[in-house]
């Protein structure tokens, strides 16, 4: 390694290099201004600067298509309210024609009086509550204070 004095030396020989058209800086110049250029680019074209987005020919193009769009909606709603009608007369015939449930056998009808009189099975008891946890006794051989 060099000593400090030759490596500041050498710094201060860089610093008084001239600086001008062999200088490596213009290549990070050109560079940043680039890419300002390119994003100053971006924000421009991204904005609606044509003539038909400025006269709103877009717009009367998009109502052109609702327009368009309408009776196919209309439709579109007709037959799903035929459709709804259909299903509500079709499920109303079907419970017209079902036939009447037969009642119970009167052995299954016993045993389901008998099942629903029963009482509800009882839960088992709690568990006991645990007592205080009790004193140790001193051995009898041990003397008494008093």
């Amino acid at each position: 390694m060099k000593p400090p004095t030759e490596a500041v030396a050498i710094a201060q020989r860089a610093l008084r290099l001239p600086v001008g058209a062999a200088s490596p800086l213009w290549l990070l110049y050109a560079g940043a201004a680039g890419a300002g250029l390119a994003y100053w680019w971006m924000t421009r074209w991204a904005k609606p600067a044509n003539l038909e987005a400025l006269m709103g020919a877009g717009k009367a193009a998009a109502e052109t298509a609702v327009e368009a769009a309408a009776p196919a909606s209309e439709a579109v709603v007709a037959a799903a309210e035929t459709a709804q009608q259909t299903l509500e007369t079709t499920v109303e015939t079907a419970l017209e024609a079902a036939p009447e449930p037969e009642p119970p056998p009167p052995e299954e009808a016993a045993l389901t009086e008998a099942l629903s009189l029963t009482p509800p099975a009882e839960e088992p008891a709690s568990r006991p509550k645990a007592s205080a946890p009790r004193r140790p006794r001193a051995p009898a051989s041990a003397p008494r204070r008093d």
